[in-house]
């Protein structure tokens, strides 16, 4: 049982222009007392109403004992994933194997509630890249209706294991993540990124750049000041939209853009799904089923090394005009597509590296 609970608490006026709007002193906060005492003395030297110092003090009390009960009683995260049947097992298998991987993958997006499947493909391999050290980011361009619907039935196809869907995001939480592994080979889906502001620059900074390291300033003990690195680790995949023009995130050369060239088709699936919902036509089983497979498909596929011969034999920069960005994200994709069709392609015992037989077009 904990019986004391000391800190370090300051309270000051905003914006507290000199040392007489700073009131600090060490509180055992289970003491309620010293508790008292403290509320007491910041209203003497801060001249404010005792109930909003008092209504203050308790909130951050109650913030603070809230953390400590978190950080004590803390599981990390677990999955229980239930490895698949026989005969489920070799259904993968067969989808993996198949001549026509990419349109059978399209078919279960579709049965899985994915109003486009040409965009569901897209966004499974760049998920995909989440197993890679060198991850690529996808940003739909697009009716927000329309990206927002897109995203999260997407979003229900990836193993719970990797999936990060959040409506919206802080800098804090990349920073105080529950555990080390939180952000590592996951895949964060935000529903838009148009919302983003200067509280995100933390999230910029880990898609255009590929990490965060940063030094910052941060309070003392004692009330001074001192720079501290604060960091993001983690190899995350990140997906979301975007209704306007232009973001910076879209600069980046490891951001490939997904425009809705058929939104007009898109939508119609999505209100004709909609009202199958209600009418209670949509065949449950069959969507979990086909959810479920996509998501051993997803586990199925392992992280190696993928080695092209014949990008010897070509001049790719050529094609691009010599674009950097664009013969990047082509050699990404290309990569990614690759370590899709790794059950029909060469996988070598040295280095775990995964050979290209197919010819770049």
């Amino acid at each position: 049982m904990v019986t004391r609970f000391n800190v370090l608490l300051k309270i000051s006026k905003r914006p507290n222009q000199n040392a007489s709007d700073v009131h600090r002193n060490n509180v055992d906060l289970y003491d309620e007392r010293n508790v008292q005492h403290f509320i007491k003395n910041a209203q003497i030297r801060l001249k404010e109403d005792e109930t909003k110092i008092t209504n203050f003090v308790y909130d951050v009390i109650e913030r603070l004992e809230q953390y400590r009960k978190d950080k004590s009683t803390y599981i990390p995260e677990t999955h229980a994933i239930a490895s698949p049947q026989p005969k489920v097992s070799k259904k993968v298998d067969k989808i993996l194997r198949s001549d026509t991987l990419t349109e059978d993958l399209q078919q279960l997006l579709v049965k899985s509630g994915v109003a486009s499947p040409k965009i569901g493909l897209q966004l499974f391999l760049i998920a995909l890249s989440s197993k890679l050290p060198n991850t690529t980011h996808g940003i739909l361009q697009g009716n927000t209706e329309l990206t927002n619907e897109l995203i999260q039935s997407f979003s229900k196809v990836l193993p719970i294991e990797v999936n990060r869907f959040k409506t919206s995001i802080s800098d804090n939480v990349l920073y105080y993540v529950p555990d080390r592994n939180y952000w590592n080979n996951k895949v964060l889906l935000l529903p838009t990124i148009d919302k983003l502001g200067k509280n995100n620059t933390a999230l910029t900074e880990l898609i255009t750049q590929g990490q965060v390291d940063r030094l910052v300033s941060e309070n003392t003990i004692e009330g001074t000041y001192r720079a501290k690195n604060r960091l993001v680790n983690g190899n995350l995949s990140f997906i979301s939209s975007t209704n306007t023009g232009y973001n910076e995130l879209l600069k980046s050369d490891n951001v490939v853009t997904l425009p809705l060239t058929n939104p007009k088709a898109i939508k119609q699936a999505i209100t004709t799904q909609a009202i199958k919902k209600c009418g209670g036509l949509i065949n449950e089983t069959e969507v979990e089923n086909s959810i479920k497979l996509l998501q051993f498909v997803f586990r199925e596929l392992k992280p190696v090394n993928v080695v092209n011969p014949h990008l010897e034999q070509l001049n790719i920069a050529r094609y691009f005009d010599e674009d950097y960005k664009q013969i990047k994200q082509f050699l990404q994709l290309t990569n990614l597509v690759t370590l899709l069709h790794q059950k029909q392609l060469g996988v070598t015992k040295k280095g775990n590296l995964l050979t290209k037989h197919m010819a770049c077009r």
